[in-house]
């Protein structure tokens, strides 16, 4: 056994002599895929950047043992790189992968430790080496990331190129290589410039409502990707912001609708740019603005809708109502005055075909007094109010009434003028208006012979109105008075439509009260009498209140 095994090893070693087992060992079957993975940019002082991502093949149970790296690049020193901990003093390390192709050097990936501590070399470029300790991360077959960590000494635009130059297996075989074996990354240690102030609208003070622009200017910075700026809202003062927009052009603005976020007066906008490397600068509101997208409340309080007005009223020389904003407040109020009888609008000194609108004085409580139209008897008036909040926001009220400066009229029935009553349980009558209608129907009860009113329980020295019930066809049945034998009564009865003209000259029937019957008497006559001479028979009658209304004269004879 000895002897064949030193027959074998000669063998080997001629083979090596003959340069057989070189070439063996230089095609080996191990292999890798380089990526290029670094970051186009980085901040000077960084966490590991995974530079460039290898993807190995292996035969059965061999190991990455040695990874050559050459660093260059302008402005590039050794120094300029930073260990993480004492096992990478070189600030150059290589991680295990965890099968998903990222680097996640403080999730799932495995740092693997050096067999020996890492040295550079040259002085640009700058060599090294990276020997790996065997272990189940570092088999080929698995996918590896070279990464390094940078320093706060690194200079703005400093550029790093890495290049792997070689690699080998635990047995000494050189890797073969294809794809990406340099990758080049820049540092960029300089914030985007946003100047104070770079923040246009809103920047304080703006009532907004619906959709809204966000302008901006004099934001820069020589590493911008396409989609640059954040931008945050705060509803709070800037306590605490939300994500508006992630990623937008910095081109100076941003459409926002803002119909869906809460209203009120503590916005503010934070503008955030963020360069590729990761450096950012922001600017916020200078003061807080407000989102109102509520609409005001506004009413009409004169006139009242539906309601009749007559000549002398209120309206003749005010238009009032109220309005209300809990955010933004009210702005203006403006009103119009339609005459939906003849079809026009005022202007404030004409009617005229189109729209016209007419200002208010105040805001909370507003009124109009002064340029008013000439209101006529039987038009109906359409007013629209319409209340504007700081935030542009609207609302509307319309209220509709009818001018009647006609007065009702009223008529009694019963008792008839100048009637003779023996009984009298109800008085009646009639009453009409042409455009606002009958509102109510009052009489008055005279006692012409006493000279009495009637208040509905006594007579008294003065006038008073009684009520009825109804109105155009009314009358009082309760509360009358015991009507007095031969007394003389007047009624009056006054009519008041829906505008509150008063029927200025009542209608009036007097009566007179009888409740004594007439007397009559017949004159004696002959027992005897010729048929063939008329029979003369004489009566009287009688009554001293309302006379003698007929005789009727019975005679029998036998």
């Amino acid at each position: 056994m000895k002897g064949r095994k030193s027959i074998l090893t000669l063998g080997i070693v001629a083979v090596i002599a003959f340069g057989l087992l070189f070439t063996a060992l230089t095609v080996s079957a191990d292999s890798s895929v380089g990526y290029n993975v670094a970051p186009s940019y980085i901040k000077a002082s960084s966490s590991y950047i995974a530079m460039i991502r290898l993807e190995t093949t292996a035969t059965s149970g061999t190991y990455l043992k040695q990874v050559n790296l050459s660093f260059t690049g302008s402005g590039f020193d050794t120094s300029d790189l930073v260990s993480l901990n004492s096992v990478d003093p070189s600030g150059v390390s290589i991680w295990w992968d965890d099968g998903d192709n990222v680097f996640e050097p403080g999730g799932d990936d495995s740092f693997i430790t050096l067999n020996g501590v890492p040295t550079w070399s040259g002085t640009g470029p700058y060599t090294t080496q990276l020997v790996l300790t065997q272990g189940s991360y570092s088999q080929l077959g698995n996918t590896f990331f070279i990464a390094i960590k940078t320093s706060s000494t690194i200079s703005n635009e400093d550029v790093i190129n890495v290049t792997v130059t070689g690699m080998q297996n635990d047995t000494n075989g050189a890797i073969s290589m294809t794809g990406i074996n340099q990758a080049q990354t820049i540092a960029d240690t300089v914030a985007p410039i946003v100047p104070n102030g770079a923040i246009i609208h809103p920047n304080g003070g703006e009532n907004w409502a619906g959709t809204q622009t966000i302008n901006w200017s004099g934001i820069s910075d020589n590493h911008f990707n396409s989609t640059p700026i954040t931008i945050y809202y705060s509803n709070d003062g800037g306590s605490t912001w939300n994500t508006l927009v992630s990623a937008t052009a910095n081109d100076g603005s941003y459409s926002w609708n803002t119909v869906g976020y809460t209203d009120g007066s503590n916005y503010k906008v934070n503008i955030t740019a963020t360069d590729e490397a990761g450096n950012y600068n922001y600017d916020i509101s200078n003061a807080t603005f407000t989102i109102d997208n509520t609409d005001p409340i506004v009413n009409i309080t004169l006139p009242v809708d539906g309601a009749y007005y007559k000549a002398g009223s209120a309206i003749d020389s005010n238009i009032t109502g109220t309005a209300s904003d809990a955010t933004s407040g009210v702005d203006h109020v403006n009103i119009s005055i339609y005459n939906q009888t003849g079809g026009k609008y005022w202007t404030g000194t004409s009617w005229q075909t189109g729209v016209a609108w007419l200002n208010t004085n105040g805001t909370t409580n507003w009124y109009n007094d002064s340029g008013l139209p000439t209101w006529s008897d039987n038009n109906t008036y359409v007013v629209t109010a319409v209340a504007v909040d700081a935030a542009g926001n609207s609302a509307t009220d319309t209220n509709t009434f009818t001018y009647d400066t006609t007065e009702p009229n009223s008529e009694i029935t019963i008792p008839a003028n100048n009637g003779y009553y023996n009984s009298l349980t109800n008085i009646t009558g009639t009453a009409n208006d042409a455009t606002s209608g009958v509102a109510s129907v009052t009489i008055t009860i005279y006692n012409a012979t006493d000279n009495k009113y009637w208040n509905g329980t006594a007579w008294v020295g003065s006038a008073v109105q009684l009520s009825v019930t109804g109105t155009t066809s009314w009358y009082k049945n309760s509360g009358l008075p015991t009507w007095a034998d031969t007394k003389q009564y007047m009624i009056n009865s006054t009519a008041t439509d829906n505008a509150g003209n008063v029927e200025s000259t009542p209608d009036s029937n007097s009566f007179t009260y009888d409740t004594t019957a007439p007397t009559s008497s017949v004159d004696a006559i002959s027992p005897y009498w010729k048929n063939t001479s008329p029979l003369t028979i004489t009566a009287t009658a009688n009554d001293a209140t309302s006379g003698v209304a007929s005789v009727t004269l019975y005679y029998r004879y036998s």
